[in-house]
């Protein structure tokens, strides 16, 4: 918005020659006058003593900091009727302009003109700013809620407004989808804030900015619309905690690994022959593994040492990132044995998760279902993720055991993002045990879908 209040700014006193004295060789000092910021038209006077005096007023702008004058306007007082000199400023872009007068006296003397590449001491600065403040960033997230009484909210609010004459600034919050705001707190051009909002009738809140500057311009920003949560449900939150809880297959050993014979090497040691898997229950036998159909072709032994590095200390983040970055370097250069010591070792770290499963992809990539069925089937319960289950499982089919491969893809939930692999594999374990009936209609559910899994069942689900 631009003002055109008209401004009054003495630029030089005036004082009689004669009843001061001065000579024109001892100018009369020049009043000190402060920048003003204005937003527009602005009306600029001369103050004198005796108007009488004065035969000529003559008002010289510069807008290039006193390189040049211009003579904008001269203005003659009437001997018979003088009136105060007024010069209508009229800028036609925003910046610094400066101005000053320079009158001509009745006797002949005149004050002198500006001089360019200079800015004489009387001159006015007026900074003019037609321009509203601009709110460029305005951020504004709602914390969660845990109390399920809550009745109200945290916003945490960042700001950002730019303007080179920015005076002030007030935070508003609408509950009325914008039919009224409500100042909240005054802010600076740049910072940030929480607020403690009351949830509105539909959950949302407005928050916006007006800001102004030091001419007068303000604007409010575009609001900003923000989704209050909701309490939590308490019997919503105890369905899902039990949900997920540990079933009792969880928290007891494997039943679907055969046990090791006697002379089998320890978990995790290099092994030649079909991967080692976790023992079974004391004084029971383990039953014969069913005679496998033929799945795929893959290897059965693994000539890598699978061995986890005992009595070692616990790896915390800062000191597991870099064996992990060094891992995945490996991997890429596809030096695996490499990698794979790296791999192992992060077993024992504050990323474990993230490098078993990087680990039994990249054993799978190589075509070493051994080695993937040896990692993932010595894993202890709390590295049992499902996509080392998916893995596991997924290892044990290439590797013509899909009794054992069923046993262990049950176990992936149903909600994991690997539900639909480890679905479309035990759709694959079926087709093996030669349970025709029940692979078809996995395939056939997984088909309706639009992802690559539902085009790999619709291949398999014609056979």
């Amino acid at each position: 918005m631009t003002s055109r209040t008209p401004l009054t700014t003495t630029l030089l006193s005036l004082l009689s020659i004669a009843a001061t004295g001065w000579s024109m060789e001892t100018p009369p000092p020049a009043a000190v006058v402060k920048p003003t910021i204005v937003a527009g038209e602005q009306s600029i006077a001369i103050d004198a003593i005796d108007l009488k005096q004065v035969a000529k007023a003559r008002f010289y702008v510069s807008q290039d900091q006193g390189k040049t004058w211009t003579l904008a306007q001269e203005i003659v007082v009437d001997p018979a009727n003088p009136q105060l000199p007024k010069f209508a400023f009229k800028p036609h872009n925003d910046g610094a302009y400066y101005i000053v007068t320079a009158t001509v006296h009745r006797d002949g003397s005149s004050e002198p003109e500006p001089k360019p590449n200079s800015i004489p001491a009387k001159a006015l600065l007026l900074v003019v700013d037609a321009s509203a403040p601009v709110v460029s960033t305005l951020e504004a997230i709602a914390e969660p809620v845990t109390d399920p009484n809550a009745t109200s909210a945290i916003v945490d609010v960042n700001w950002v407004i730019t303007d080179a004459n920015f005076a002030s600034a007030t935070l508003e919050i609408s509950t009325d989808s914008g039919a009224s705001y409500v100042s909240t707190q005054t802010i600076p051009a740049t910072g940030n804030t929480k607020l403690t909002a009351a949830r509105g009738k539909d959950g949302t809140l407005l928050i916006r900015i007006l800001a102004k500057d030091a001419a007068g311009n303000q604007a409010p920003s575009l609001a900003k619309t923000v989704i209050l949560p909701q309490p939590p449900d308490p019997e919503k939150a105890l369905v899902v905690a039990v949900s997920s809880l540990p079933t009792l297959a969880e928290v007891q050993p494997l039943p679907d690994a055969p046990a090791k014979p006697a002379n089998a090497p320890a978990a995790g040691a290099s092994s030649s022959g079909p991967a080692a898997a976790a023992p079974s229950s004391p004084g029971k036998t383990a039953a014969p593994a069913p005679t496998p159909a033929p799945v795929a072709t893959a290897s059965t032994s693994t000539s890598r040492t699978l061995t986890v590095p005992s009595n070692t200390v616990f790896l915390d983040e800062a000191a597991a990132v870099p064996i992990l970055a060094e891992a995945r370097a490996l991997s890429n250069a596809g030096e695996v044995d490499g990698a794979l010591s790296r791999y192992l070792r992060l077993h024992d770290s504050a990323v474990a998760q993230i490098a078993i499963a990087e680990e039994l992809a990249m054993l799978s990539k190589v075509g070493d279902q051994a080695a993937v069925a040896g990692i993932a089937g010595d894993l202890p319960l709390e590295l049992r993720s499902d996509t080392a289950r998916l893995a596991y499982g997924n290892a044990l089919l290439q590797l013509g055991r899909p009794a054992e491969a069923e046993a262990v893809l049950l176990r992936v939930r149903s909600n994991a993002e690997e539900a639909r692999a480890a679905t479309l594999c035990l759709g694959k374990v079926y087709l093996a045990l030669g349970k025709t009936a029940a692979s078809t209609r996995i395939f056939e559910k997984l088909a309706k879908g639009s992802d690559a899994i539902a085009q790999e069942a619709k291949l398999l689900r014609g056979k």
